[in-house]
């Protein structure tokens, strides 16, 4: 830091010299650490800090679990805690599938990231974001989100930055799997089922979890029935008919109990690995 100060007074006539009057001034310039100047003053000043902080939220309450399909609101704030001006910031958000909402702060790109012109010491700018809870964070236990920076300060230096991360819970995994088995026809005298006629059954199998289900393996013993899934969606649902034929055996037991069963492949638990 370079100093200086002057100091002038008004004019005094010379009795010697009358037409050339002396003016009082003078002149001292103090640089920080002029080794010239040992005695002058010489305040400290403070290094350069290049450094920006990402803090980031989420709008689910204290030990509260995330649910498939739920919708989860972030907040983003980078701050420059240094003591020099950040220009062109970029803002990278890693979770994949987040959409940023757009502001006149900031600027949106096209793959997902933010850019911020310029952020002076101590200025902020909140970013705000949504994530739709998948079966993919349901199968990992958790969503973890972490966001991070980068800029350039007034000398070309990159800063420092420290990351913003949040993570919540997800619901326990779900692997409800249902089968419904209902008849398909009535008997042909409108009363009973006899010995040699045919009754339909519909089986729907459905995923009723939180996670898709793989190698799905339907049976139904009575009926010979016996069918394989190769993945089951959330929510999804196949239908399948078959038959059985009246026997003697069934008239004889006054009934036909029917049983369908239904079953994929284990799906490991992110919150109990061992089961």
């Amino acid at each position: 830091v370079a100093n200086t100060a002057v100091a002038q007074g008004e004019p005094i006539p010379d009795p010697k010299d009358p037409e050339n009057p002396k003016t009082p001034e003078g002149e001292d310039t103090v640089t920080t650490g002029d080794e010239d100047d040992p005695d002058g003053p010489t305040p400290p000043i403070e290094e350069k800090n290049s450094h920006l902080t990402v803090e980031k939220s989420a709008d689910v309450a204290e030990n509260a679990t995330v649910s498939l399909n739920d919708v989860i609101t972030y907040t983003i704030t980078v701050t420059n805690d240094g003591n020099v001006t950040i220009s062109d910031i970029t803002v990278t958000d890693e979770l994949e599938g987040i959409e940023i909402e757009a502001s006149e702060n900031y600027t949106v790109n096209e793959d997902g990231t933010v850019s911020i012109e310029a952020l002076a010491p101590e200025a902020s700018v909140v970013i705000t974001a949504t994530y739709t809870v998948t079966s993919d964070d349901i199968l990992k236990g958790s969503v973890k989100n972490t966001a991070t920076a980068t800029g350039s300060d007034p000398d070309g230096d990159e800063p420092t930055v420290d990351p913003g991360e949040v993570e919540n819970e997800t619901d326990d995994l779900d692997t409800t799997l249902s089968v419904n088995k209902t008849i398909a026809n009535e008997p042909a005298d409108g009363e009973a089922y006899k010995l040699g006629e045919a009754i339909e059954y519909t089986i729907t199998v459905k995923n009723e979890g939180n996670v898709p289900y793989k190698n799905v393996v339907v049976d139904d013993e009575l009926t010979g029935l016996h069918e394989e899934i190769a993945e089951l969606g959330v929510g999804e649902k196949r239908e399948f008919t078959t038959e059985h034929v009246v026997t003697e055996a069934d008239i004889l037991a006054g009934e036909v109990a029917n049983t369908a069963v239904a079953q994929g492949e284990p799906i490991p638990d992110p919150k109990d690995p061992e089961n």
